[in-house]
């Protein structure tokens, strides 16, 4: 891996916490330069997270600047999967429609409200939210668009685009007609209107509400959305961005009797 510095500065323009960058070239700067030990050290430390983290971007990054494939690249994601977290609630928290509005009221300033509207409202991912530019806001259309871009993809470089509103599009509107002249696109900003890094957005929600983390505005919305829409699953999959209905599914924590309660009234 000569090309770190490079990759570095791509880190950089991703707009990852100092701590993150710092932990990928560590553990990058320890792979062995032999292919054979490259490999064999790899499947070593599988179990490494940020180690596996740091080598999934790296190949996303090499991907960007045409160095591997897009079919290589898939396969080397789906090889090195990153270990789940011991301990964790798969299924999370999720918030009732009727608590939407406390929990945008509660946060520290209109940013961080806007930042909150936004997950809540359309599904988006932690990472979605904070690099969301005002030209992926398709009024015209009436579309929000999160597409793979240079610098920066969604996750498995799945493009989707998700409808708004009238109602949504009202605060969307005032929105950007009221935000002010900024160096960078990006539809939310800290108080220094610099871009929002993903930590940042965590101290958001926990403000917002002490339990509440970013991708239970996800969760919320597919929870809300998935019974608003009398239990239709294949709606929340498109809106996720899902590319396997059983994810949907596990997303959600239905129950087995559901799931077949659902499928016999598709088939029946």
């Amino acid at each position: 891996m000569t090309d770190l510095k490079d990759f570095e500065q791509n880190l950089r323009l991703q707009n990852l916490a100092e701590r993150t960058i710092r932990g990928y070239l560590y553990e990058l700067q320890k792979l062995p330069k032999s292919k054979r030990l490259f490999k064999q050290y790899l499947s070593k430390h599988r179990d490494n997270r940020m180690l596996v983290f740091a080598y999934r971007k790296y190949l996303q990054y090499q991907r960007d600047n045409d160095l591997i494939t897009s079919e290589e690249l898939e396969v080397q994601l789906r090889t090195f999967k990153p270990p789940k977290r011991r301990g964790t609630n798969q299924n999370g928290k999720w918030y009732l429609r009727e608590q939407w509005e406390g929990l945008i009221e509660n946060a520290p300033h209109r940013s961080a409200k806007m930042g909150i509207w936004i997950g809540l409202q359309f599904g988006l991912r932690v990472g979605e939210i904070i690099n969301l530019r005002v030209q992926d806001i398709d009024l015209d259309n009436n579309y929000v668009h999160i597409h793979v871009r240079k610098n920066w993809h969604p996750k498995h470089y799945r493009n989707r685009s998700i409808p708004i509103t009238p109602t949504q599009k009202e605060t969307l509107v005032r929105w950007i007609t009221e935000r002010p002249q900024l160096d960078h696109p990006y539809i939310i900003y800290t108080s220094r209107n610099n871009q929002v890094t993903d930590r940042t957005f965590q101290r958001w929600c926990k403000r917002a509400h002490p339990d509440l983390k970013p991708h239970d505005l996800r969760r919320s919305f597919a929870k809300v959305l998935y019974y608003d829409s009398k239990k239709d699953l294949k709606l929340v999959q498109i809106l996720l961005g899902h590319s396997n209905i059983g994810t949907t599914s596990r997303y959600l924590g239905l129950d087995t009797e559901e799931v077949a309660e659902k499928f016999s009234q598709a088939m029946g």
